[in-house]
């Protein structure tokens, strides 16, 4: 193979990978991750303090949205820790949700 068929192929392969584009990627979804859970702990103490209970729907979606990161990831690298993560934030929404459906039923 020649210089120029093998950058040609190269091109191809990484065609809408950019780096610094990935990193930026990779960089926002670090930050959202930690503003998620400021914010949703914050709504918690304020819950706490002005309406005296605590609503775990907030921590509900929270865990959801973690649970699909770690999917997506566990699905592209097959690593174990990010399957067991995965898992247990699932866990995690399905208890907060039930708990949320049981305290609006009573």
């Amino acid at each position: 193979m020649e210089k120029e068929e093998i950058l040609a192929k190269s091109r191809i392969e990484q065609q809408g990978k950019d780096e610094r584009e990935l990193y930026i990627m990779r960089k926002a979804s670090n930050t959202a991750v930690y503003i998620g859970f400021v914010a949703c702990f914050i709504i918690s103490i304020l819950e706490l303090l002005f309406m005296g209970s605590l609503s775990f729907s907030n921590w509900a979606v929270y865990c959801a949205m973690m649970a699909g990161l770690f999917y997506v990831k566990y699905a592209a690298l097959h690593l174990r820790h990010e399957g067991i993560v995965f898992f247990v934030y699932s866990v995690l929404t399905i208890l907060f949700t039930t708990i949320y459906v049981y305290k609006i039923i009573l």
